[in-house]
């Protein structure tokens, strides 16, 4: 009888093995029904039974056929052969990977009669199944692990506006003395604001306010700044030619778990400072300074 295989060989290792003496005539590999009824063929066919039993082999149920194989390397069986010449070249003391225990198990379904290859194949492709199940969650997750880090660095909202209420309490002063493009400022809620339950102040570093977030988008910004969303603001200009020049702010609000670069949560925005009595009257002065200017100029132009 000419020797075959109920497999195309799909490894290196098997196309070696059943390579080995194409041009003489062999016997079959997979054990013959009287082979299985006792004796070594009895026992390799419940050993591979054994390690075929869960659709995959372990590290120790390779090492522990190789162990059968070399114990019984004498037996007058092609199975034992063909089996010993794969096991040999991957299994060793050491640790073997994912893809060596697949081919040996290839091996064993090679060696397996009829009724116990079928059984042996059916648990592999089971599996199989789960692995590429896992495999394809595993992906999904990463995927959303990606998503989830590529949306932490997003900003939730954005404004850019012009800052509110820069004519009031004197803010005018600090604004020219101390607002310039490109300055950080920073959001902070104004809670016990009696005009709006929105109310979102723009603070300097030097802890000084210039106003106010306007209302259209401190409706937006306000409820995540309550959350415990972090911030990022800068100046991005500042408007002359009116009666107080009027920064110019970008702002961003980032989930509070964010690692966006420089933003901010409530308790790092520097602590409100109030001008004193000096401050009161530097502004007054400059503001009585500017009506008289502008009085003069009005009487020049109707002369």
């Amino acid at each position: 009888m000419r020797y075959y295989s109920q497999h195309a060989p799909d490894s290196p290792a098997i196309r070696e093995a059943s390579a080995t003496g194409s041009n003489a005539n062999k016997t079959r590999l997979s054990l013959t029904k009287s082979q299985t009824q006792a004796g070594e063929g009895a026992e390799l066919l419940a050993l591979c039974q054994s390690l075929t039993e869960n659709g995959s082999i372990s590290d120790a149920g390779a090492r522990e056929l190789r162990r059968w194989l070399l114990e019984h390397r004498s037996a007058d069986l092609p199975s034992v052969e063909f089996l010993t010449s794969v096991v040999e070249q991957i299994v060793t003391d050491s640790v073997t990977t994912p893809e060596q225990r697949k081919t040996v198990y290839k091996a064993i379904e090679t060696v397996l009669p009829r009724e116990a290859r079928e059984t042996a194949v059916a648990h592999r492709k089971a599996v199989q199944v789960v692995e590429r199940g896992q495999a394809h969650a595993a992906r999904e997750a990463e995927k959303q692990h990606a998503r989830e880090e590529r949306e932490r660095s997003q900003p939730l909202a954005s404004a850019n506006f012009m800052v509110a209420g820069v004519n009031h309490e004197g803010r005018s002063v600090f604004i020219r003395e101390y607002v310039k493009a490109g300055d950080k400022v920073f959001l902070i809620r104004d809670r016990q604001n009696k005009f709006s339950h929105n109310a979102v102040e723009i603070r300097l570093q030097n802890g000084y306010q210039t106003g106010f977030v306007p209302e259209d988008d401190a409706v937006e910004i306000a409820p995540l700044l309550d959350k415990g969303c972090l911030h990022h603001a800068h100046v991005t200009k500042v408007l002359e030619g009116h009666r107080s020049p009027i920064p110019v702010v970008q702002a961003y609000v980032y989930r509070s778990d964010s690692d966006a670069k420089e933003a901010v949560p409530e308790r790092a925005v520097p602590q409100k400072r109030t001008p004193g009595h000096a401050g009161c009257v530097a502004a007054l002065v400059i503001i009585l300074a500017l009506v008289l200017l502008l009085v003069v100029a009005a009487i020049r132009f109707s002369i």
